[in-house]
């Protein structure tokens, strides 16, 4: 991957050496112009209260910024923050790419502008990609609107092979809830030829590959699924992207299971085309029938 050579970095202050001999947990937050300054706030302090304070939070400006926006990040003074400014926007994947390349830590955590973390998310996903022996986690999460009440609980599969048995289905990893070593991410980048479904191409490749990959069961994450998220979800190039992700995803399973698989991407491919009020009520009732399982 290359880094844009026009891209500039600025750390407020000289990173302090960690307070004990644990490792550093580095934590990716890329952001853009169309974030909310408000949630953004939110996600910020959301890193910053971790009960596990052995961390840097590195956050990737995708772009030219709001002048708000951009003054508060220029007034953040917390040593633990770098901030990479990018000045032309590159997408999710590339700005992802680049902050996990600028992160010192032995662990990267995946954050979004827009979500909050559970205040030991970081703690509880270390302790379990240790006791797993996991390469990489996610976990379970809270989703809330844009008024910041919760509409739901997403229940996501837990094993190993519960994993793989879904990723034709539906992507098994969310992705702000990515917690993984470091190493991982730094061979294995998001694909930058994505603008739309690059994490869970990113999934099947790592499960290809060998790498385990577990579910923390515990809501470690609020995730924002409010009109923005259903009005991004729809559409050809969702749908195209999509469909090929389950495709490349089919390989994982049974060949029992692969007709049912193909089947379930096709019809997956014209429900993205569908109006965004009633992709809305379908993510609601795949909600609630897995959460019911």
């Amino acid at each position: 991957m290359h880094t844009d050579n026009r891209s500039k970095r600025l750390t407020p202050h000289t990173m302090s050496p960690p307070s004990s001999h644990l490792p550093l947990v580095s934590v990716v937050m890329a952001t853009y112009k169309g974030d909310g300054l408000r949630f953004l706030r939110a996600a910020i302090a959301s890193v910053l209260a971790q009960t596990y304070k052995t961390i840097e939070l590195v956050i990737v400006a995708d772009g030219t910024l709001s002048e708000e926006t951009a003054h508060y990040l220029s007034s953040l003074a917390d040593s633990r923050i770098t901030i990479i400014y990018l000045e032309t926007n590159h997408g999710p994947a590339k700005a992802r790419n680049i902050g996990i390349q600028a992160a010192k830590g032995d662990y990267i955590a995946i954050m979004d502008a827009d979500d909050v973390c559970a205040l030991d998310r970081i703690e509880e996903q270390l302790t379990f990609l240790t006791e797993t022996r996991s390469d990489l986690v996610g976990s379970s999460y809270i989703e809330i609107d844009d008024t910041d009440e919760v509409v739901g609980e997403k229940l996501m599969p837990r094993s190993y092979e519960a994993i793989k048995k879904s990723c034709p289905f539906f992507n098994p990893i969310n992705n702000p809830t990515v917690f993984a070593k470091a190493h991982v991410l730094r061979h294995h980048h998001y694909p930058e030829d994505l603008r739309l479904g690059e994490d869970y191409r990113l999934w099947i490749q790592l499960l290809r590959a060998g790498y385990v990959i577990h579910n923390h069961e515990a809501n470690l994450l609020r995730f924002r699924c409010g009109e923005e998220f259903f009005r991004r979800r729809r559409g050809l190039g969702w749908a195209v992207s999509d469909v090929c992700n389950k495709l490349s995803a089919v390989g994982l399973v049974s060949w029992y299971i692969q007709p049912a698989a193909l089947t379930f991407a096709f019809i997956t491919f014209l429900l993205r085309l569908l109006p965004t009020k009633i992709n809305r009520l379908m993510y609601r009732a795949r909600r609630r029938l897995l959460t019911a399982n």
